[in-house]
């Protein structure tokens, strides 16, 4: 039978556990426990949101978000939390306005910078979206996704700024259409200004993986790898792309010397397993995603992979992966 608790908090600790574990209708049911007994409670509604969020339960999931704000209008997670899902919803306008109040209440968290200029640029204002982008890496300089969205943008407007980095994460490129060949044409130009750089080969290398040009992308990840032979993301986005040819015993390899140099790359413990998986070895990928989501507890690509490895273990089918997105 299981245990009932007597406090809110109790409930909300519980929930928060059951949601790094990716089971968000147990996370739920502690959350809405934990609302019956404190309805005043805004990290309640929050922790809330966040796991209708997970569901793709948007409207549920501003809702929560909304009375978090009520209860508490000083947070500016809540405001973030619920701008990033205006901007699922394609409500840009709304989005950046709560991005917005986030920043007015914590102006040093790059990520929101990053948030509200990912919005700005669907709505648009691209001129405003690179001064986001900007501004998140003054906060925040090696962070890694700032950094290739603001390229991305860059690329697409014909980049009129120059980048201090140019970089493309795998599955990016989806949806982009005729815009990859753009985005390798920038990305080429600064390969021939940084000939002894191994960092944009790599870029170009997801690009034309992203793109279908498998042989030129290892040609690029070689050359990286050539040039820097420490450089975990080369290793790391080769291992993706012999994934990609179903090449996983060189996956392998890749994925092992990307976390070697690299022990905290979370994304590469991720590749890994589900390699693993494709090699039919649940045990070792199992492991893979749990060191993942020790190094990040909300890596969703992470957190999908191993709830649907465990849903065919017990189901005993073969498991089926998710690409990250």
């Amino acid at each position: 039978m299981p245990r009932r608790f007597k406090t809110a908090e109790e409930y909300l600790n519980k929930g928060a556990t059951l949601s790094i574990g990716g089971d968000w209708d147990g996370a739920l049911a502690d959350f809405n426990e934990a609302i019956r007994l404190d309805p005043n409670n805004a990290s309640a509604w929050r922790s809330r949101g966040i796991a209708w969020k997970e569901k793709e339960e948007l409207d549920k999931a501003i809702a929560d978000f909304t009375e978090a704000i009520r209860l508490n209008p000083d947070d500016a997670e809540t405001w973030n939390e619920r701008g990033f899902v205006w901007d699922e919803k394609g409500e840009w306008e709304k989005a950046v306005s709560d991005f917005t109040e986030a920043l007015h209440l914590d102006p040093e968290d790059a990520t929101i910078w990053n948030n509200r200029g990912l919005a700005r640029f669907a709505m648009g204002e691209t001129n405003k979206s690179i001064d986001d982008f900007d501004e998140a890496l003054r906060l925040d300089p090696d962070d890694q996704n700032i950094i290739d969205n603001r390229s991305l943008v860059l690329s697409v407007i014909g980049g009129n700024k120059k980048p201090k980095k140019i970089s493309l994460n795998p599955g990016d490129g989806e949806g982009w259409g005729g815009e990859m060949d753009k985005i390798i044409e920038f990305l080429s130009e600064t390969v021939r200004l940084n000939p002894n750089e191994a960092h944009p080969l790599v870029e170009r290398g997801v690009a034309f993986g992203l793109n279908g040009e498998y042989e030129k992308a290892f040609a690029d990840f070689d050359e990286a790898i050539r040039l820097d032979p420490k450089n975990a993301r080369a290793w790391y986005n080769r291992a993706v792309t012999w994934r990609g040819k179903e090449e996983y015993d060189k996956a392998i390899a890749d994925y092992d010397v990307a976390v070697r140099l690299e022990p905290n790359y979370a994304d590469a413990f991720v590749g890994r397993g589900v390699t693993w998986i494709k090699k039919e070895k649940p045990k070792k990928a199992l492991a893979d995603f749990d060191a993942a989501l020790r190094l990040d507890p909300n890596n969703e690509y992470a957190i999908d992979n191993r709830n649907l490895l465990m849903s065919a273990i017990k189901t005993k089918k073969k498991p089926p992966t998710r690409k990250k997105t």
